[in-house]
């Protein structure tokens, strides 16, 4: 016995549990299983919850979303299905597969379930994936005349029969996935055999001793191709409307994989069915261990996300965020899963407005558990603060999770203080008597300076540890020190990328919290005819007003209409992308 990528024991119909999601995922993709009756149905759900993750699901038409790991970091995300009642037949297949392939997009698609096997090759529990499928009840019926007897005509009616006369219109698997599975080794499985050849479906349960004689001379007849194509192995009904809907929505890789319970004769029974149906579904997750994850990782796309995902960085680096937002749109669509591309894409909607995507896209994360990660916990803790909602952001980010991150300990700091603040605010308190929740603050934006990363030097955070040690009135010394520090490290990274936006909005942030009119007055001047190209994300404003008013509402920055309105007449010289999440703020800013 050996060990599969999942962490599972292959060529046995009994899997171990699967190891824990560790490490970091580069790539996901989907996976389509569809059944066609409730038995079935149950078969592979306890199998796969012993094997993979579970999740949550709201779609009417799943039964099911597991999660499995490939060993190359490739996520996988399982949607089990099963044919509406009645929920045998071509019918209810093709109803089901439409709605799925339309609706997921799959890059693999497979049926799994029971099938008759030819009793001169297969016996019961033995497998059988289609190389091919045909309709064996689609043809043209007709009447033909019995031998004629002229001198009795006179006296009886000639008899008739009827005749069926086959169409043979076979619908192959992709050639690709026919070559790799042509040679799929049957020697792992010593319990039962693995055959892949043809599958005959139609719409009627077959118990009639001969069948396979009859369908081999009378559907098979011309049929052309390598031999695992002129092959007929299997009966069953549900198979050809599966690759029906596969061929016409052009999934990159489709398959029926069925197990032998019966020879289409009067011998049939249930007594096979788990067995055979368990011989299957090992065969199924083999195939996309071994084959289907393989495919995906050598198709041209990956290289093509990858290179989108450079892209997209490169782009975000000098500020252009549509060209970012578009590269890590193209990225993560092509599966890519890095923390950059998350990082990237989630950014990218919620600069755009486009909230609702980026809740799904979270809510999908936080299914897999492999995804979300700290990454798609500051994603979603961002977008939160931005939206206002800081009391659900610090539940979030609690000390647990944001020890030892900077920008979990930057959003725990910022929302914790805007969250006091508002409530100060709306209780109508005298806000001098409140200070315990500002140092609370100021050493969280403190622990996260102190903390290592390889990226840019964080002026967000040394923007906003100004304002922190404004309110609570440090030393002048003290905050010199920090406006120094703040002042020369935006700077910086304006001179490396003079287009960037987000920079240059905390700069005159920085000047109106410092209280410094006259370079503020300065700043905007030089950015005035400076800025054409700049594009700003209109969400970042509305946390910029609110820096403005807190101090405004403190005492601490009694101009502070001069410098929102200095802000106002950068802002209308700039490209801005999105809106504000607040309406206040769209009304300020006219």
């Amino acid at each position: 016995m050996r060990s599969g990528k999942w962490g599972i024991a292959v060529g046995h119909r009994r899997f171990v549990t699967i190891r824990p999601m560790q490490g970091a995922i580069e790539w996901e993709t989907t996976a389509v299983l569809i059944v066609a009756v409730r038995d079935e149905l149950h078969g592979v759900e306890n199998r796969l919850k012993q094997i993979a993750i579970a999740a949550p699901k709201s779609d009417t038409d799943l039964f099911g979303i597991y999660y499995l790991r490939h060993a190359d970091n490739v996520l996988i995300r399982v949607l089990l299905a099963k044919l509406p009642d009645p929920s045998q037949g071509g019918d209810a297949a093709a109803y089901i597969t439409t709605r799925l392939l339309e609706r997921y997009k799959p890059y693999f698609l497979a049926m799994v379930g029971l099938c008759a096997g030819d009793p001169r090759v297969l016996r019961f529990g033995d497998v059988v994936v289609a190389s091919a499928t045909v309709r064996h009840d689609h043809g043209k019926l007709e009447t033909q005349t019995a031998l004629r007897l002229p001198y009795l005509e006179r006296f009886l009616k000639p008899r008739t029969n009827l005749k069926m006369t086959h169409r043979h219109a076979p619908l192959k698997v992709p050639d690709h996935l026919a070559r790799r599975l042509s040679t799929f080794p049957e020697a792992r499985y010593p319990s039962f055999k693995t055959r892949f050849g043809v599958m005959a479906t139609g719409n009627q349960v077959i118990k009639v001793s001969g069948a396979f004689d009859y369908l081999r001379k009378h559907v098979m007849t011309g049929a052309q191709g390598d031999e695992y194509h002129r092959v007929l192995l299997a009966l069953e009904m549900e198979a050809h409307a599966v690759a029906y809907a596969a061929d016409k929505f052009r999934v990159p890789n489709w398959l029926v994989v069925k197990g032998v319970c019966d020879h289409a004769d009067h011998h049939k029974s249930d007594e096979f069915h788990e067995e055979s149906l368990q011989n299957a579904l090992t065969v199924t997750l083999d195939i996309l261990n071994d084959v289907i994850s393989e495919d995906f990782l050598n198709q041209e796309d990956r290289k093509f996300a990858k290179d989108n995902e450079e892209k997209a960085q490169r782009a975000f680096q000098t500020g252009d965020l549509s060209s970012a937002r578009e590269a890590a749109k193209c990225a993560h669509m092509l599966g890519r899963r890095t923390a950059m591309t998350r990082r990237r894409y989630l950014v990218g909607l919620t600069q755009f407005a486009e909230y609702d995507a980026a809740r799904r896209t979270i809510a999908e994360y936080h299914q897999s558990l492999a995804l979300y990660d700290h990454t798609t916990r500051e994603a979603e803790a961002r977008m939160l603060w931005r939206q206002g909602q800081y009391e659900e952001a610090c539940q979030l980010l609690s000390d647990d999770v944001t020890e030892g991150h900077r920008q979990l300990l930057y959003l725990r700091a910022m929302c914790d203080l805007l969250m006091e603040e508002k409530k100060i605010h709306s209780s109508g308190a005298d806000p001098a008597g409140f200070r315990n929740h500002i140092e609370r603050a100021r050493d969280l934006l403190i622990g996260a300076l102190s903390i290592p990363n390889p990226g840019e030097p964080p002026w967000w955070i040394m923007v906003n540890l100004v304002l922190v040690q404004r309110l609570l009135k440090a030393d002048a010394s003290t905050q010199l020190h920090e406006y120094n520090r703040a002042n020369v490290t935006l700077r910086d990274a304006l001179r490396k990328a003079p287009d960037r936006g987000t920079p240059q909005l905390y700069l005159l942030l920085l000047l109106a919290i410092a209280g410094r009119r006259t370079e503020f007055d300065e700043e905007v001047r030089r950015l005035d005819g400076a800025s054409r190209h700049v594009q700003v994300a209109l969400e970042a404003v509305d946390m910029v007003y609110e820096r403005i008013e807190i101090l405004y509402r403190r005492g601490d920055l009694l101009e502070h209409e001069h410098y929102w309105t200095g802000i106002c007449r950068w802002l209308r010289q700039t490209k801005t992308i999105g809106r504000p999440v607040r309406d206040a703020t769209v009304v300020l800013m006219q």
